[in-house]
């Protein structure tokens, strides 16, 4: 039998996983070809809300922050619970987390390819790369699940270069 709030949570995280998809399309292709498509389907699912554009794209950038932000609770506090952390040091991840410089979470190599194609500058790496040196020294077991679905590893939603500094689980984590 369905329960209704999981359904939401897994149709909203289906939709999150499409735009992240999409997003990370656009990355990798990083050409006009890539933000037409982008482009395109938000205006053909805006339409077909009937809402602005600009409105739609900022509510999948809220849904995805709140859902993120959500699971890093759960997840941190789950792991306070099974005694891995204390709650000084879940308290201290999560100030880690939330400090993370406004830039995408990519892999060190697509962190260049930015930065060589103006997107990023000099500074913004530094500040990226200071962010990540600082990480707390905390034993975080590795996430459950199939690393697709992780925020964790990429801006993308997709399979990491290599590990990525994002601690926070997928919004069902739960369950």
């Amino acid at each position: 039998m369905w329960k209704t709030p999981k359904f939401i949570v897994a149709a909203v995280l289906v939709a999150t996983i499409l735009v992240c998809g999409t997003a990370a399309v656009v990355l990798a292709q990083g050409d006009d070809e890539g933000q037409g498509q982008r482009g395109a389907l938000m205006a053909r699912v805006a339409e077909i809300l009937k809402v602005d554009e600009q409105e739609l794209e900022d509510a999948f950038r809220q849904a995805l922050s709140e859902l993120r932000e959500e699971g890093l609770d759960n997840r941190l506090q789950k792991l306070v619970d099974e005694g891995t952390l204390d709650q000084g040091q879940a308290d201290q991840f999560k100030a880690w987390i939330e400090a993370r410089p406004d830039i995408p979470m990519v892999s060190p190599r697509m962190l260049e390819r930015l930065q060589d194609e103006g997107i990023l500058t000099q500074e913004q790496v530094d500040e990226h790369q200071a962010w990540i040196e600082a990480k707390p020294d905390i034993p975080l077991p590795k996430p459950e699940g199939p690393r697709h679905l992780h925020p964790r590893f990429g801006h993308g939603c997709r399979g990491g270069h290599g590990e990525m500094p994002w601690g926070a689980p997928p919004p069902d984590s739960d369950t």
